[in-house]
């Protein structure tokens, strides 16, 4: 029983890297969700607002998408060692 809650460095660091990733998707998604109206179209202040803002979501939710990966691998090639 011991040794299903043994923690090391390597899983923390993955399951904050995975917690991470999901908390920054969460955060764009809800932005994005936020910013429609009634019909459901994204209403931005300007041309330049919205192509700055998309372009900042897209890096951060890459960002995102990144960290839960590397989170995976971190805790599978620790799962694979042990």
């Amino acid at each position: 029983m011991e040794a299903l809650f043994h923690i090391t460095t390597a899983k923390l660091i993955g399951l904050i890297l995975i917690l991470t990733g999901c908390l920054i998707r969460h955060w764009m998604n809800s932005r994005s969700f936020n910013r429609r109206n009634k019909m459901g179209v994204e209403i931005f202040r300007n041309h330049t607002h919205e192509v700055l803002l998309t372009s900042l979501e897209r890096l951060l939710k890459l960002l995102g998408r990144l960290l839960l990966i590397l989170g995976l691998i971190i805790i599978g090639a620790n799962w694979i060692n042990h």
